[in-house]
């Protein structure tokens, strides 16, 4: 397959699914042109702890994945940083990929063609912070990914993509399946980029 001739800033926080969709993204040629990360503030540990917390940001994480991609960090309420960033960096696409804070429209509809989250759950069900704990507590036999536009709400936008599996015994694992909706996932933002082989409409 091809490589899409489409640009894209990938929305992130680090997670382990999040770095999933790194690698797979990375696996087949597919560079976003802006990575986001979430701004937390710093945790406050006990001097007195006798534990070690991992130390490693999500950008540590994310330098053997795409080391020279520009990165901004943005806050739960001020879009300012981000906004002028992708209007330095003019994307076709934006993806996202584990993101705590609700996007808001002004930053999606800077996306020249749109803006998509992958959700590791068949959707409308198991939306929410962690879907894959949800079905994995509800002993599901059937998992799968979504891909939808982003909206006002939580996974409430129009889904464009989804592909389900049956997972063998040996993948009924968090991490298995994680690794698996993710490298579905990227097969269906693959497939948005390249709209004359997909069924998937990128216009409203």
């Amino acid at each position: 397959m091809t490589k899409p001739d489409s640009s894209f800033a990938l929305f992130t926080n680090g997670s382990l699914f999040s770095l999933d969709v790194c690698d797979c993204l990375a696996a087949v040629h597919l560079r976003p042109s802006l990575i986001a990360l979430p701004q937390y503030a710093p945790a406050q540990v006990a001097p007195q702890a006798a534990f070690q917390l991992e130390s490693d940001s999500a950008a540590d994480l994310l330098v053997n994945r795409f080391a020279d991609v520009e990165r901004v960090y943005a806050p739960a309420r001020d879009n300012r940083a981000l906004l002028v960033q992708l209007r330095l960096n003019p994307v076709d696409f934006i993806l996202v990929a584990c993101w705590p804070y609700l996007i808001k429209a002004e930053v999606f509809a800077i996306a020249r063609k749109a803006a998509f989250n992958l959700h590791p759950s068949m959707l409308p069900a198991y939306r929410g912070r962690d879907p894959l704990e949800q079905q994995i507590t509800a002993r599901e036999n059937e998992f799968g990914v979504s891909l939808h536009r982003l909206s006002l709400q939580f996974d409430q936008g129009e889904v464009v993509g989804q592909r389900g599996f049956q997972p063998d015994g040996a993948e009924l694992d968090r991490r298995r399946l994680e690794k698996r909706c993710a490298r579905l996932g990227v097969d269906l933002f693959l497939a948005a980029l390249e709209p004359a082989k997909s069924e998937i409409p990128l216009t409203q």
